[in-house]
């Protein structure tokens, strides 16, 4: 971690409360006495909770619920492995280390021995007989603790601290007292008691935990509080209940099970930065490691959830539940775009930039485990956990249930009431489930109101032991009793701080209540497409503006207004609106208008645009909606007395006296967000302007010109000299939105400044139209002369017609001959040499050099650009066969390559360098010889265009490639880039700014622009792989042309202006020149239309692909792979499946199985698919497929697979011939014995059994090869 120091002199001030203890045992912990004392001192100070969660955001199925029901994971139960070659013990511990350890161990034997009740257990067995003479026993105050050491063979590698990571202080050891304890309750093997003991008296004394998992040795992982205070301490009161010695523990267990969860509480209570726009309250933090600070985690965070929930029921610990509560509603923020969940999400922007997500899983996994004491399974809408000292309940699909009045009688009888909370359907009946963890429901009576129940009305769970019983046709009012609970008294419930009315806001805000205001219902069902899931209530703080959505649970079921004002009555300096839309693909930039109402003067009208983006979801990718602000800045303290909303949806409203500092910075981050939004939107879309200019100006002096709009440069916050504006402009939807149609001429475009303040005066602007567009859209450049104040508007009109206008004389002039390009860009600009000529090691870029100190002198300044790299030096586009060699493309070019100036204006000149050949592994030259003697070469396999842009007087050139690949056995396996060598590397970077890549090597920088759509995007670093700078694009897998976006070469100490252009621009509505006066007009409604530089063709191969066809009897749900991961699992990391656009059979998407003779590349059908599937023991089935091999020895493996002893069914291996066509492939593939989903009616049949996968892979033989339109049909 880098350590920041802050500029001198600065003054910092902050206060602190000092808190400490001299009696904290060694089972205590240091978190727990300060959260404890946080519950009961502080409490007022912690932010609301919603009574209810709705878990409908945790998918039915995922790798952990394999069954999608209420059931142990179905994992292994193994406690000591050798570690192999791959994953992280592949690259951390040496080969064939004994590790230990299983955070599923407790899951495994539960599903073990419910699926099979005679399974002897023998793996698990075998590994405690080998752990038990390892034992390392220690005294601890006359306590004979028991533990191991991890490995507990062999070590970690050099690099990570060899031995020194070993140790006994790791989660394992009670990994392995969980699996000792649930054998001996299977055998009553006494020779494990004294183990158990030893373990249990670790959990009194261990203080701390590391080497949790093994890439990060040192560190604490929170999943040790599900090995400790769930799998051990839980499991040891549950296993030794009745034992006189042991049981008497019980007490004291639970205990120390609440003490476990609290060593794992890292969780935000609170916004650690209430002026950005992410919200980490009430997520939590995997681990203690400097590395992963300020990053939120749903790996093994998510395990800490669930252990919380039977430690709750079995302590009634408050805080506990109220931070289930509030983590609960907002863990979905986890998901991933592709929906999977993310490993982390950077909150403080201390090792990666804020919002960044890292790693994760294909599905919810980890993120969603607390399903195993939460979930409800449909068609149940409530699930009631319950323990010793209290329950806990959760919904799925709703949030208008609750219990109250819950009763407990040792040992296994509880009674409760369903309660309605307002919203539930009055007179509806539900399905609830009880849980009961670590204890057997089985054979206990239920009882509703007094009646027993028929058993078609109840139902318990065989995958869990009877810890889960569903009751049918329950009504609020109702009170349920399991078992005989008449014992039992009410069990009193601390109060939590519910959300239940405005919060609190200190000045100088003021937050406006909506809740009477409101008149619509959103619909918020979790994973439908026009609802609002994933924008949870509450108040949260952005920008520091106090943002309060409007609970529809405490409000009647009104959560937003649509019409209709709402009433302010306060005097008020500035106004925050928070306006909401669902997403369309008609989506325009105009939302709607905003009215504010003010006493005693005119109403302010205020356009409600697309421009602030206002998140309110921690960034969650899913969501089917957008925010935005509106932020009102009324220039004195108004009375306001209403606002009104048409258009959008109004979901929250603050206001603040507009002079404060706090107030001013929020105003001032809305105009930024502004800024950045119009300034991309302008790279990259095409301008649909949403109003008319507001100046009533007459037209230019002499212009006949018949069109104008204004083009308005919105102040930035440094000042700028002799800055670009740049807008992607369609005349075509321009003079459409007005009525008009009618076609531009590109040349005839010409600008005016009307800058008030600034002399009027012709200012140099160009358009370069697009190729194929009939010269009506392309890109509009215009040069602001002279100096851009920080904070100045500028404003300029610009005029065109359909008739030609003059020739204009270029800016940049370049000199063009058979050998090479030169170019001189004048005073401040850059000296630049492409050479041509193949026959003297080229072609390839020679020189590059910057007037830094303006002085015009450009002959006597230093190449930057040098002989380091791999292939020849200079710059060059380039890439590699590993292990093999870098490809000199220019070297191996004999045949010189040809230069054109493309475009040429008054503001830049774009030069295209063309006939630049590819090379790839082949036989025309020969490069040298491999390890065996034999001989390897190259040959052409395609061609480029490499373009170059250059503005007079600016040290920068814009770049972009477009080739194509006419072979694709071109083994290249890295992507295709430019490669710069330097002539010196002594300070370098890679950086990543505004989400765009930047790197440098002393003086030469380069850095990727605004993104463009329907190109590759440029990668810019710095590598010591031969000391260059890169730019990366693509690895091509198809024959035809890939387009890539644009980067730049610019001076280091200039990359802060490394976008290029001056930033944001608005643009008005087109204005008609008509009997001598400027008309105006109010333009037409027009989408957002992306700037597509390829006209269509891009980013790469688009092939021509088939209508997926369905045969009859087909069982898989998704043949064709269009749905991708919500059926399919692709393997990662040494097992990578990719999913591929380009080498397609049918539909849009296919998968890709290429591997190299080290790896294998592995698809599955997931749980959700395999269950669709749902085939049958000892069945045959016949298999059709399309597979292509475009390189390599073609080679698919297919089978049936189970996670399950004996389940890894005959594999069936077919050869796909290398010559690239698709091949129809037809293969019988049988299942072999397991325990089939069972066809008993009941919501808890489809846990008990398997439902095996069908996989498809390569193994260790190098080849490319893809597959498509999978399709399953029974034969028997």
């Amino acid at each position: 971690m880098k350590l920041t120091y802050p500029p001198v002199p600065s003054r910092v001030a902050s206060h602190f409360e000092l808190v400490y203890t001299l009696e904290l045992p060694d089972r205590g912990d240091p978190n727990q006495f300060l959260l404890e004392r946080l519950w009961r001192e502080k409490r007022a100070l912690l932010p609301p909770v919603p009574r209810m969660n709705d878990l409908a955001w945790i998918p039915e199925y995922d790798a952990f619920t394999p069954n999608g029901g209420i059931e142990a994971t179905a994992v292994g139960i193994g406690l000591v492995w050798d570690s192999g070659p791959a994953g992280l013990e592949g690259y951390f511990v040496e080969l064939g280390a004994k590790m230990l350890g299983n955070d599923f161990i407790a899951d495994g034997i539960l599903r073990a021995r419910t699926l099979r009740p005679d399974d002897p257990l023998e793996r698990l067995s075998r590994d405690l007989e080998y752990l038990m003479p390892r034992c390392i026993w220690v005294e601890i105050d006359g306590d004979r603790c028991a533990t191991w050491v991890h490995p507990a063979e062999g070590k970690f590698q050099d690099r990570w601290g060899g031995e020194r990571c070993a140790g006994v202080h790791h989660p394992s050891t009670f990994q392995i007292g969980a699996g000792m304890l649930r054998l001996y309750e299977a055998t009553r093997d006494e020779r494990l008691l004294p183990y158990i003991d030893g373990v249990y008296n670790w959990c009194r004394h261990y203080l701390f935990t590391r080497n949790g998992v093994c890439d990060l040795p040192w560190a604490m992982f929170s999943r040790e509080a599900t090995a400790v205070g769930e799998n051990f301490l839980l499991g040891y009161r549950q296993v030794f209940r009745d034992d006189p010695e042991r049981g008497a523990r019980a007490d004291e267990a639970l205990e120390l099970a609440r003490t476990a969860v609290y060593k794992n509480l890292w969780f935000y209570t609170a916004d650690p930065d209430p002026l950005d726009d992410l919200d980490p309250t009430f997520l939590n933090q995997a681990t203690n490691d400097g590395r992963w600070a300020g990053r939120v985690t749903w790996n093994e965070a998510g395990w800490v959830l669930r252990t919380m929930v039977p430690v709750y029921c079995e302590t009634g610990d408050p805080f506990l539940k109220y931070l289930l509560r509030g983590s609960i509603e907002r863990y979905y923020a986890g998901f991933r775009d592709d929906g999977g969940i993310a490993e982390n999400l950077q909150i403080l922007g201390e090792i990666e930039p804020k919002g960044v997500r890292t790693g994760g899983f294909p599905d919810a996994m980890h993120g969603g485990i607390v399903r195993r004491w939460a979930r409800p399974l449909a068609p149940a809408k409530l699930r009631v956990a319950m323990g010793r000292r209290a329950a806990l309940a959760f919904c799925l699909g709703t949030r208008s249930y609750d219990i109250d009045q819950y009763r407990f009688a040792p040992e296994a009888s509880f009674a409760f009431r369903l309660v309605g909370l307002p919203g539930a359907p009055q007179g509806d009946a539900i399905d609830v489930i009880a849980t009961a963890p670590f204890r057997d429901l089985r054979g206990r009576p239920v009882t509703v109101n007094g009646q027993s129940l028929p058993p078609g009305r109840y139902e318990p769970n065989p995958a869990t032991a009877g810890e889960d019983v569903l009751i049918r046709g329950l009504r609020p009012g109702d009170v349920v009793e399991i078992g005989d609970a008449s014992a039992g008294v009410t069990l009193p419930e601390e109060p939590l701080p519910y959300r239940e009315g405005p919060p609190r806001v200190e000045a100088p805000w003021k937050s406006i209540d909506l809740r009477k205001a409101c008149d619509t219902s959103l619909k918020r069902e979790w994973w439908q497409d026009d609802a609002w899931f994933g924008l949870s209530p509450g108040c949260r703080e952005i920008w520091g503006i106090p943002v309060d959505l409007v609970d529809p649970e405490t409000n009647g079921g009104k959560d937003a207004v649509a019409r209709g004002a709402v009433p302010v009555g306060e005097r008020t300096g500035a106004l925050f609106a928070v306006v909401g839309r669902l997403r369309r693909p008609d989506d325009t930039p105009r939302i709607g208008t905003l009215t504010v109402a003010l006493a005693g003067a005119e109403a302010k009208r205020v356009a409600v645009n697309a421009d602030i983006p206002f998140d309110l979801t921690n960034g969650f990718p899913l969501r089917r909606f957008d925010t935005y602000l509106v932020a009102v800045d009324l220039a004195g303290a108004l009375r306001v007395e209403s606002v009104a909303i048409d258009g959008g949806m109004l979901l929250a409203l603050a206001a603040g006296d507009g002079r404060s500092p706090e107030v001013r910075s929020a105003l001032a981050a809305a105009e930024a967000t502004r800024f950045r939004t119009l300034t991309a939107r302008a790279q990259q879309y095409y301008q649909a302007p949403t109003a008319q200019c507001v100046d009533d100006r007459p037209w230019a002096l002499d212009m006949t010109r018949p069109w104008r709009f204004r083009l308005t440069a919105l102040p930035a916050a440094a000042e700028r000299v002799d800055a670009l504006l740049s807008a992607r402009e369609d005349f075509a939807q321009l003079l459409a939105q007005v009525g008009i149609g009618a076609r531009v001429d590109p040349t005839s475009v010409t600008a005016v400044e009307v800058t008030a303040g600034r002399a009027k005066s012709a200012v140099a602007v160009q358009f370069d139209p697009l190729a194929g567009t009939d010269g009506q859209r392309g890109e509009l450049l215009l040069r602001m002369p002279g100096i851009t104040a920080a904070g100045e508007t500028r404003a300029f009109d610009v005029y065109f017609g359909s008739d030609p206008g003059p020739a204009a004389q270029p800016a940049v002039s370049p000199r063009l001959t058979a050998d090479s390009v030169r170019v001189e860009t004048g005073r401040g600009g850059v000296r630049f040499e492409f050479a041509l000529d193949g026959a003297n090691g080229h072609p390839r870029w020679t020189d590059l050099a910057f007037d830094l100190d303006a002085d015009g002198d450009l002959p006597e300044e230093t190449n930057l650009l040098g002989a380091s790299g791999f292939n020849g030096g200079l710059a060059d586009l380039t890439t590699c066969t590993d292990w093999l060699t870098w490809y000199n493309f220019g070297g191996c070019q004999s045949a010189p390559a040809r230069a054109r100036i493309e475009s040429a204006g008054p503001v830049a000149t774009t030069v295209c360098v063309s006939d630049l050949e590819l090379w790839g592994q082949g036989e025309a030259v020969t490069l040298g010889k491999r390890e065996d003697g034999t001989p390897y070469g190259a040959s052409p396999v395609g061609e480029a265009e490499w373009r170059f842009r250059f503005f007079a007087g600016k040290p920068v050139v814009e770049q972009w490639v477009d080739y194509r690949v006419s072979r694709l056995d071109h083994g290249w396996t890295r992507p295709l880039q430019v490669r710069y060598g330097l002539s010196g590397w002594t300070t370098t970077a890679t950086q990543t700014v505004d989400g765009r890549s930047l790197a440098f090597a002393d003086g030469l920088a380069v850095a990727a622009l605004p993104e463009e759509p329907n190109t590759f995007r440029p990668e810019c670093m710095f590598t010591a792989d031969g000391n260059v700078l890169q730019v990366a694009f693509n690895r091509p897998d198809a024959l035809g042309e890939y387009f890539t976006g644009r980067w730049a070469a610019l001076p280091t100490s200039q990359t802060h202006g490394a976008s290029l252009a001056a930033g944001a621009v608005e643009q008005s509505a087109v204005e008609a020149l008509r009997e001598g006066r400027a008309m105006s007009m109010e333009p037409g409604p027009a989408p957002l239309v992306a700037f597509d530089r390829t006209v269509g063709r891009g980013p790469g191969p688009r092939p021509q692909t088939r209508e997926v066809r369905i045969a009859e009897g087909n069982l898989n749900p998704d043949p064709s792979f269009e749905r991708g991961e919500a059926f399919w699992a692709l393997g990662a990391n040494d097992q990578e499946a990719r999913w591929t656009s380009t080498h397609v059979y049918s539909g849009a998407k296919a998968l890709d199985l290429s591997c190299t003779d080290r790896s294998l590349s592995l698809a599955s059908t997931n749980a959700r698919g395999s269950h669709a599937l749902s085939v049958a023991p000892n069945g045959l089935y016949e298999i059709t497929f399309q597979a292509r091999c475009t390189s390599g020895e073609g080679e698919v493996h297919a089978n049936f697979y189970a996670a399950e002893p004996g389940c890894d069914f005959l594999h069936i291996i077919t050869p796909i011939p290398a010559d690239a066509e698709w091949h129809a492939i037809r293969i019988e593939v049988p299942t072999g014995s397991f325990r089939a989903r069972s066809e008993e009616p009941g919501v808890f049949a489809r846990s008990r059994g398997l439902a095996p996968a069908l996989r498809l892979w390569t193994y260790r033989k190098t080849q490319t090869t893809y597959v498509d339109d999978v399709q399953v049909r029974r034969l028997r």
